[in-house]
């Protein structure tokens, strides 16, 4: 198991504790930004990473930020301090 299986295993185990399961697409984009730590993930690689297609219009950006904003809360919530920058019409970075 890799580092960020491991830690995505305890992520989960820590949000499912505090009865708040991440969604399909929270999931995603939480793994998608860890295993690339310290980079920049624009919103077309995120919405390669959750529907394994090139798919992405305005309105997915517009839902990524709601996603976003729930994953942030449930990782607060957990107690888990991983912060995601959102850089303004780029994308968003774990460091």
């Amino acid at each position: 198991m890799n580092n960020t299986s491991e830690e995505m295993k305890l992520i989960t185990e820590r949000i499912d504790a505090v009865h708040r399961k991440l969604t399909h697409t929270e999931f995603c984009v939480l793994k998608t930004l860890l295993a690339n730590r310290g980079k920049l993930i624009t919103p077309s690689e995120l919405s390669h990473a959750i529907w394994d297609s090139d798919y992405y219009t305005k309105s997915f950006d517009k839902s990524l930020h709601v996603h976003m904003h729930n994953l942030r809360l449930k990782l607060k919530d957990a107690g888990i301090e991983i912060r995601i920058r959102s850089i303004r019409n780029k994308g968003y970075i774990i460091q």
